[in-house]
């Protein structure tokens, strides 16, 4: 049993990355469990970066404002006019002040997101980056940054949650329907990404 365990342990350890131990000029969190936005929060106090950008969906939107970050009230009542099929933003956090941008959604969420954040990011220059995942979505990630040239000599730095606020048991993970349910899922949308990029790089 225990040699079992740790075959399956190895074969997860294929499927995730993380590689998050230095400081950067930027934090990304990219939509989803409130447990990446907790976590990417620490390390914003604990100054592994200056400045942190959130990705927040329709359905994050309220359980955001509870962390009580300085967004302007006037975004805040923008946010809320927002047709709520199309509310998903970026909160840029830089100090104590929050800006909130509307992005364009599509039905490729993580694309979509990189995408978006290459357009926030035009006008600036950055070193480093820590992008803050689920750790069987960073690999997805990290292929979705490789495609988008505003990210040449940018830094890219997975950094995955802890355990413990993870949608899925390291430990355990084959043991439950919903988290094998979750990495078929994500295998799926890795290889539609790899197709959907290499295609899309080569006829644009």
């Amino acid at each position: 049993m225990p040699s079992i365990h740790r075959m399956f342990k190895k074969f997860y350890d294929l499927l995730t990355l993380n590689d998050c131990d230095k400081k950067a000029d930027c934090i990304f969190v990219f939509a989803g469990s409130p447990g990446r936005k907790k976590y990417a929060i620490n390390l914003w106090k604990n100054n592994i970066a200056r400045r942190i950008i959130f990705s927040v969906s329709r359905f994050e939107w309220r359980d955001f404002l509870l962390f009580g970050f300085n967004v302007n009230q006037s975004l805040v009542e923008a946010a809320y006019q927002t047709p709520p099929e199309k509310r998903h933003f970026f909160v840029d956090l830089n100090g104590n002040n929050a800006d909130l941008s509307v992005i364009n959604k599509t039905r490729l969420g993580t694309y979509t997101e990189v995408k978006e954040l290459a357009n926030h990011l035009k006008q600036e220059t950055l070193r480093s980056l820590i992008v803050v995942s689920d750790d069987f979505h960073l690999p997805r990630i990290m292929l979705t940054f490789k495609y988008f040239k505003e990210f040449k000599g940018i830094k890219i730095l997975a950094c995955k949650v802890p355990p413990e606020i993870s949608m899925i048991d390291y430990n355990n993970w084959y043991l439950t329907k919903a988290s094998i349910y979750i990495l078929v899922i994500e295998c799926i949308k890795r290889i539609f990404y790899k197709m959907f990029l290499t295609l899309k790089k080569r006829f644009t």
